[in-house]
């Protein structure tokens, strides 16, 4: 199957695929995220908080973008998957180093969210960033573009997961 957002569906997230840069790049993405949280909501991240937003957004209207349901899984949850949800719809601007953005996104095409999904595309299968990037806003501005949006959402879900609970096994190895 192909990944890249080139392709059609998904299976499951960028991990899963054995891309060990998109790996690599994701355990430090996925440590800053879980930093963050910890330092600015008193929140620690763990795999089943991430269960739940996923969870949640397969309950919301297909017609709501990545931030509309994103939102929405903010304001139902328990402190830290709402706070995880928040995080998720901050700016990640184009062309950037990875680095957390403290304002609200314009839009889905530059949240956090799609920008990490950008990233881990970027570093699994070598394509040019910003081809990417219009590659997935072709698709999010076109025909089904909110499914394709919630697709995106559901793979990057799927990735903090996996991996929050390949760092929590590395910190449990590490204590043990």
């Amino acid at each position: 199957m192909d990944e890249s957002s080139h392709g059609d569906g998904y299976g499951s997230g960028h991990i899963e695929a054995g891309r060990e840069k998109a790996t690599i790049l994701g355990m430090v993405m996925v440590l800053q995220l879980r930093r963050r949280l910890a330092l600015h909501d008193g929140v620690d991240l763990t795999e089943a908080d991430v269960a739940q937003v996923f969870a949640f957004t397969e309950t919301m209207d297909d017609s709501l973008g990545i931030i509309d349901t994103l939102e929405g899984a903010a304001r139902a949850m328990d402190p830290a998957p709402a706070a995880l949800a928040r995080l998720l719809v901050h700016r990640d601007p184009p062309g950037s180093r990875f680095e957390l953005h403290e304002e609200h996104a314009n839009g889905d095409l530059d949240c956090l969210a799609l920008g990490m999904f950008i990233r881990l595309n970027v570093a699994a299968h070598g394509f040019e960033d910003a081809v990417e990037r219009q590659a997935v806003a072709l698709r999010l501005e076109g025909t089904g573009g909110t499914a394709y949006g919630r697709e995106i959402l559901q793979r990057v879900l799927t990735d903090i997961h996996d991996l929050t609970r390949m760092q929590r096994i590395m910190e449990d190895r590490h204590r043990g």
